[in-house]
């Protein structure tokens, strides 16, 4: 990500994340004067599995060392955007 929109030269107003999109939307649209009170829900995904179940699944198919790669790749985007590395995938980095 961090390649794609250059954070660090651009002066963004706002960073919206997924995790908080609702509460992100609803204040850049009051912020821009929008008269839309509410963003939408989001639907659930039709597995109904949670975000953690999801990437334990993906996650539990590769090996330690393409977590590791994969991790690097965004090691960037997760200290720009306040994200920790999961405790499941932290876990496997000492067995």
């Amino acid at each position: 990500m961090d390649q794609l929109c250059q954070p660090c030269a651009v002066h963004y107003d706002v960073i919206g994340m997924f995790e908080t999109m609702k509460t992100d939307a609803e204040y850049v649209l009051t912020k821009i004067g929008s008269g839309i009170k509410e963003f939408p829900s989001i639907i659930p995904h039709e597995t109904k599995s949670s975000v953690p179940d999801t990437m334990e699944r993906f996650f539990s198919q590769l090996t330690l060392n393409q977590i590791k790669a994969l991790y690097k790749i965004y090691e960037a985007d997760f200290a720009l955007f306040g994200y920790d590395i999961p405790e499941s995938i932290a876990r496997n980095d000492t067995q």
